[in-house]
């Protein structure tokens, strides 16, 4: 081997093992699963009503962990609602939003996603990994009940994971999705995260090719092609897209895009003044008339 063959082999591991390394600092900051994030967390109370706690196995073989809860009063004969909470959250924290589809008669499912809660993973799937997860959610309902029908309601990227999952053969017994606080792309929603988290002189687009390296290998899955407008260009399962106008995490405008990337029947609803996830506490009247007037019109039982 010559003398410039040598030199140019070693530029060459020099800037892939750099970059490496870069991915790796970035994944280990970003979608590894930290579980100091969790530490502390308070145990929340369960709803008014019988709580069931569920095992299920995913479709790459990891265990997952659901709270299912069934109303105290009586029920409305097969209907469902399945939560799905954001990234470094857990099944608990949805419990106000389980309160509300209790005292309407719903049973509720509420998975712990992938690497959060109760349930196995060492990494976050930021609802394009979980979208899969979406489905075996669904599937379980429908084994227990063949008449079902179900509402998918998710908030932050687990309204991207309710979305991403409609053109995975989802079956027709899921009538409506809420989603709350969605991001457009996944590349995108980890730049804002990416330029809190790690600050650094190297550029953005640098750091992110890293990181999209890197947990395309470690995770399994591409980040660059976590696109919820490309799902919502397959979706026919009518959709309803809220958002906060004082949401400085993702700003409205996504819910915007969103809406106007969709084929399916979809209505578009800002919170005013609500931050990020938080228009249950700013207006939750509005909130959840919303909500109850868009499952009540797209009922596939209704009048």
């Amino acid at each position: 081997m010559s003398k410039k063959t040598k030199v140019l082999w070693t530029l060459v591991s020099a800037v892939t093992g750099g970059g490496f390394f870069l991915g790796e600092k970035c994944f280990q900051l970003i979608v590894r699963k930290r579980p100091q994030e969790e530490a502390g967390t308070i145990r929340k109370n369960t709803p008014k009503g019988r709580r069931t706690d569920v095992r299920l196995l995913s479709i790459d073989q990891l265990r997952l962990h659901a709270i299912y809860l069934e109303p105290e009063e009586k029920e409305v004969p097969h209907r469902y609602c399945i939560l799905l909470h954001d990234t470094k959250s857990r099944a608990e924290d949805l419990f106000p939003y389980a309160t509300h589809y209790l005292a309407q008669g719903r049973r509720v499912l509420i998975p712990d996603f992938k690497g959060h809660g109760e349930s196995d993973g060492t990494f976050y799937g930021y609802g394009y990994d979980d979208r899969y997860d979406v489905l075996t959610l669904v599937h379980w309902i429908l084994k227990r009940d063949p008449d079902a029908k179900i509402v998918l309601h998710g908030l932050g990227t687990g309204a991207a994971a309710a979305l991403f999952a409609l053109p995975e053969h989802m079956p027709g017994a899921v009538y409506a999705v809420i989603s709350d606080s969605s991001y457009v792309t996944l590349t995108e929603y980890l730049s804002r995260i990416l330029r809190y988290v790690y600050p650094s002189k190297l550029p953005l687009k640098l750091r992110l090719f890293a990181l999209r390296l890197v947990t395309r290998i470690r995770a399994g899955y591409d980040i660059g092609k976590a696109d919820v407008r490309a799902a919502l260009e397959c979706a026919t399962t009518p959709v309803l897209f809220l958002h906060g106008d004082a949401d400085t995490q993702l700003h409205a405008d996504c819910a915007k895009r969103l809406y106007a990337a969709a084929h399916c029947t979809r209505q578009l609803s800002i919170i005013l003044g609500a931050g990020h996830l938080k228009s249950i506490e700013v207006n939750g009247a509005h909130y959840w008339s919303q909500i109850d007037a868009f499952m009540k019109k797209h009922d596939p039982d209704r009048p």
